[in-house]
């Protein structure tokens, strides 16, 4: 059985592009200009051996912002029980 969390965070990956504040695409534009411009002047194995670079830095991107959505939650969760509920869930 899958996590609820894990549902929760599968689906915020999915539509991330929907959600993200419009200052966001500014710099998406400009990282995708520069990858480009640095693909185009590497060999075929440089290319290869950033592919496998950025795979992995994602991967770790990945499970940071996994830990930090679930510890959100987790806060979350705790204030919602302290004495006087600073938060009400």
């Amino acid at each position: 059985m899958t996590d609820p969390l894990d549902i929760l965070f599968e689906d915020l990956l999915d539509h991330l592009d929907e959600n993200l504040p419009s200052a966001c695409w500014p710099l998406c534009q400009q990282e995708s200009r520069l990858e480009n411009a640095l693909l185009a002047s590497l060999t075929p194995e440089q290319v290869e051996l950033l592919e496998a670079y950025q795979a992995a830095a994602w991967r770790h991107t990945k499970q940071e912002e996994r830990f930090l959505f679930r510890s959100g939650f987790r806060l979350a969760r705790e204030l919602s029980l302290l004495p006087g509920g600073l938060l009400r869930l």
